[in-house]
């Protein structure tokens, strides 16, 4: 059963997701059309890359993921790449690189006319690739090698001085932030130490597996089923009553217990 996923900036109230659908089934009228989200703020190809990356795995190898979340960078190309078994189809504005840590298995600039590549490329031509690769086309019939993709670095947790630097990454739609700390990082330096998530005005000294075992309205910190840091509010809305936002500063320091 081919499946093709979609995940763009369009939010709900305009026409522009049902066009991408409708695009899509035109041409493969057997398919399966997941959203992931349309949700992703305007622009903001990490928050996008990191939805995407979230959940893209739960599908079936072989499915092929529309990105559409223009971003930032003026686009003068499209590609589809392959990676972990998963077809990606979008705009050269670095999601590639933020998505896959280690070189692309394949990459093609896709061919596309002056009409397809103009103001809604997603409906025009992501949607007629992935049609065709959701039919089992190769990479190479949509498109031409693309050995230099335009990569953003996605920012690395930076650890010195018994100290783990990182920032947020994500807002959810709780408000929940989400840092770019992972588990495996943080019981690594650990060892059986103290220690103190440091945020905003606040200072945490323990973890917890789930929100409501804290007080409403307290900070709790939870590693969240990606196995990242995440800080949220008991019935509340932390970014907000944090004054906290995409790229805020998040510490964790270890010490000796006493």
């Amino acid at each position: 059963m081919p499946l093709v996923t979609f995940t763009s900036d369009f939010g709900y109230q305009d026409y522009y997701v049902a066009a991408v659908k409708a695009a899509v089934l035109k041409q493969a009228p057997c398919v399966t059309l997941v959203d992931i989200s349309h949700g992703i703020e305007p622009l903001n190809v990490a928050q996008g890359v990191h939805v995407l990356r979230a959940v893209y795995q739960e599908f079936l190898p072989g499915t092929v993921h529309i990105f559409a979340v223009q971003g930032s960078q003026p686009v003068a190309r499209h590609i589809a790449f392959q990676w972990a078994g998963h077809f990606f189809v979008g705009s050269d504005n670095g999601f590639a690189g933020l998505l896959a840590s280690e070189t692309l298995e394949q990459c093609v600039a896709l061919k596309a006319s002056a009409e397809e590549a103009a103001t809604f490329p997603a409906a025009t031509l992501y949607a007629s690739v992935a049609a065709q690769l959701s039919q089992g086309a190769p990479l190479q019939a949509v498109g031409s090698p693309c050995a230099d993709p335009y990569r953003l670095i996605a920012r690395q947790p930076h650890m010195a001085d018994n100290q783990i630097r990182g920032h947020v990454i994500h807002v959810d739609h709780y408000g929940n932030l989400v840092t770019n700390i992972p588990q495996t990082l943080f019981e690594e330096q650990c060892h059986g130490r103290q220690f103190e998530i440091r945020f905003a005005r606040e200072s945490i000294t323990s973890l917890h597996t789930h929100y409501t075992q804290v007080a409403p309205g307290d900070c709790v910190c939870v590693f969240n089923r990606l196995g990242l840091l995440e800080i949220a509010i008991n019935q509340g809305h932390a970014a907000a009553l944090l004054g906290m936002q995409y790229d805020s500063l998040v510490g964790v320091s270890f010490h000796l217990r006493k």
